[in-house]
């Protein structure tokens, strides 16, 4: 089964909130001030995600293409949890930022090869 874009972010908008990620010392994942901040916002029912911040996890799995594939999102979730509610933050950022590079350069390419264009007037 594939994962497509819009499928993951309509799936991720209707799961309901389980708990706040701690990482291996049992802090949260974020502070304890991030936490009181946002607990309340996050579970609630419907709770708005920005595109940008679903976008990033995407990229992250899927590596610039539309579609993500289960053993790879697999991979990367094993990877980031040790355990159901545990997470490894610093694991997260370095494959969220490889996965937006290579998303960037596709990016930068299509622009090339857009500003390479010379349309004949």
């Amino acid at each position: 089964m594939w994962l497509p874009r819009s499928t993951f972010k309509t799936n991720l908008r209707k799961a309901k909130f389980i708990t706040w990620p701690v990482d291996s010392t049992g802090s949260k994942v974020g502070g304890e001030s991030l936490y009181q901040a946002e607990i309340k916002r996050v579970s609630s029912k419907n709770c708005e995600i920005p595109d940008a911040a679903l976008d990033a996890v995407f990229d992250t799995w899927a590596w610039g293409a539309s579609i993500a594939t289960p053993d790879k999102v697999e991979v990367f979730l094993n990877r980031w949890r040790s355990t159901s509610t545990t997470f490894d933050l610093s694991v997260f950022q370095r494959d969220a930022v490889a996965g937006r590079s290579v998303t960037g350069e596709k990016e930068k390419g299509a622009k090339r090869r857009n500003s390479n264009d010379v349309s004949s007037s």
